[in-house]
């Protein structure tokens, strides 16, 4: 054991799990507890063959600095590629965009082209059935899907993600689209979403551990947990650290409750880690209003949370800080007027530009000739018809991807001055284009995984989305996206170390 690091009552406990029991365990960390740490030393208690899997590169190369002599680390995907590998016996060729090109494919057919404005609706709904494991009847290689593929399940994959499939063809186009994609991967063309799907139902062959120690275990999917139980030998053990509470990207098709079923499903041993050594007191206190088990560290500086009532660029002084909300729109709104005022700033979220400049091509069919006043019209126009028709058919997820986004493009047509359309496109990769600077603007999904000393919450008030609570309200089966909403103050709130600082800009009030 590193005796150099005052560990914790609660992290001691953690390891002498590990020494004396073969349990396997699920690890309850609270925001800034130290869980890489821990999981660090933990590796280090197992005995026999142990995996290391991270959500991420920056994670699993953390671990491997760290523990690789004594443990195979590897990301998800990583491990699912090695199994896809030893199942084709040959190299695969990654096309991350392979099911939006077997989607266009699909639509440019003369009977299905009446179907292109189904076109996000298709591609995502066959996406979620890779999630969910569901693989459709006569796709080559004899698959076992974890889910049938009967309307039902389609209906259901569709009700739970908020997706579109009104129109009689749009469920079957989806279908038929993923099994053009599996037997492109069949054909050794897989995308990032078949590196795991396609070893799981397909039965590849998983390298087998005694010990598997997943990070972020709030963050699987339904599919991944059965990857990770393939992984595990007839004895093995499952060491599972995460935090329910950080749970919010069920909208990526991560499972609502992917703690509690890996706890049920391996017969988990529940410990906790309750002390966050990241955050000042006056922050923990702050976040105990929405997780009341996490607790300061006796040895955290108290920092301080104030609230500014309106905007007030004096309050960013000189420090590096990083300003985070729940939508894209505010954000881009206050790095104008922070670029107006001489602060340097970096937006994250390079894949936001990128859907910023694919609703732009899709609404001028790529004619940038087009006069950026007429754009703007139009896209008003296509806004307003666009949230009648999901209203009516209460898509609430739909209604606020289409406000955030084009509240987005005429914030930065508001705050650049660009007159042209190809002027527009350009100012969104050069907005999107910084990664570093003194001032950093996030909204908190890209904000997750990251810490400052002092943070900037804009618009508290954006939580929960309204489309959330109306999702909600109307659909049992949609109270996972009013948790999630819980979860993103909790996240936005624990990403500063010193200060937090509240900002009302104005926009939507409940």
């Amino acid at each position: 054991m590193n005796n150099s690091i005052p560990w914790t009552p609660e992290q001691l406990a953690f390891f002498d799990a590990l020494d004396s029991t073969n349990d396997s365990i699920a690890l309850i960390a609270v925001a800034g507890s130290g869980k890489t740490t821990t999981l660090v030393e933990g590796v280090r208690h197992l005995r026999g063959s142990t995996l290391a899997v991270a959500f991420n590169v920056r994670i699993k190369q953390t671990l491997e600095e760290q523990v690789g002599e004594i443990a195979v680390c590897r990301t998800l995907n990583g491990l699912g590629h090695r199994a896809l590998m030893q199942f084709f016996n040959r190299k695969i060729k990654i096309d991350s965009n392979k099911m939006g090109k077997i989607v266009q494919n699909l639509l440019k057919m003369k009977e299905n082209e009446r179907f292109w404005k189904s076109f996000s609706s298709i591609r995502s709904l066959a996406s979620c059935a890779k999630h969910h494991g569901l693989v459709p009847a006569n796709t080559p290689g004899s698959p076992q899907g974890l889910i049938p593929d009967v309307p039902e399940s389609w209906q259901e994959l569709a009700d739970h993600y908020d997706i579109d499939i009104e129109e009689p063809g749009v469920a079957r186009l989806a279908c038929h689209a993923l099994r053009l994609s599996n037997t492109a991967s069949w054909g050794g063309t897989c995308d990032f979403d078949d590196q795991i799907y396609i070893p799981v139902c397909w039965g590849a062959p998983f390298d087998k551990f005694k010990n598997v120690l997943v990070d972020e275990a709030q963050d699987l999917s339904h599919i991944q947990h059965v990857m990770l139980r393939r992984t595990l030998s007839k004895t093995g053990r499952l060491i599972a650290v995460g935090d329910p509470s950080q749970a919010i990207y069920g909208f990526r098709a991560a499972a609502d409750d992917s703690m509690e079923r890996l706890i049920e499903t391996f017969h988990m041993r529940t410990l906790g880690l309750s002390v966050s050594f990241r955050c000042a007191k006056a922050i923990v206190y702050k976040a105990q209003e929405i997780v009341p088990r996490i607790q300061p560290s006796p040895s955290a500086p108290d920092g301080f949370v104030t609230h500014l009532s309106a905007y007030d660029e004096t309050a960013f002084g000189n420090d590096s800080c990083c300003v985070v909300c729940r939508n894209n729109g505010p954000t881009i709104t206050l790095a104008y007027r922070l670029i107006a005022s001489g602060k340097g700033v970096a937006v994250l979220g390079r894949n936001i530009g990128a859907g910023l400049k694919a609703l732009i091509n899709k609404l001028t069919r790529k004619d940038l000739t087009i006069p950026l006043p007429t754009f703007c019209t139009n896209m008003e126009n296509w806004a307003a018809h666009e949230v009648d028709v999901a209203t009516a058919k209460e898509q609430w997820s739909k209604i606020a991807n289409i406000t955030d986004k084009t509240e987005s493009l005429a914030a930065i047509i508001n705050g650049s001055g660009v007159e042209t359309l190809p002027e527009l496109i350009k100012e969104i990769d050069s907005l999107f284009a910084k990664k570093v600077a003194k001032i950093i603007l996030s909204t908190v999904h890209k904000a997750k995984g990251m810490e400052w000393d002092h943070v900037f919450f804009l618009d508290y008030h954006l939580i929960p989305s309204r489309w959330a609570v109306e999702a909600a309200a109307t659909s049992e089966d949609a109270e996972w996206m009013l948790c999630e909403e819980d979860h993103l103050k909790y996240v936005g709130t624990t990403r500063a170390r010193l200060t937090l600082t509240y900002i009302t800009t104005g926009g939507w009030k409940r």
